[in-house]
């Protein structure tokens, strides 16, 4: 974000908190949203894999199990 952002809001008489609330955040909201898909994605490749290493129950585990007994439709859609 430009500081020239900044200042012209400061100039139009927005203080710290509405300079915060109105030029900041949504400056920024283009690359928290983009973080936040990107973690999720993560998180949620993780997930499987921790559960395919030694779960009892789960989505992994029934990836797991439906491939030792050749349920390849289940094993897809797990």
């Amino acid at each position: 974000m430009s500081p020239l952002l900044g200042r012209a809001a400061a100039s139009l008489g927005a203080g710290g908190w509405r300079n915060f609330a109105y030029v900041v955040i949504p400056g920024a909201l283009p690359f928290i949203i983009a973080g936040l898909r990107v973690s999720l994605s993560v998180a949620l490749v993780v997930l499987v894999a921790a559960e395919l290493a030694g779960a009892a129950f789960g989505v992994g585990y029934l990836i797991q199990m439906s491939q030792q007994v050749f349920g390849s439709i289940r094993c897809s859609s797990g």
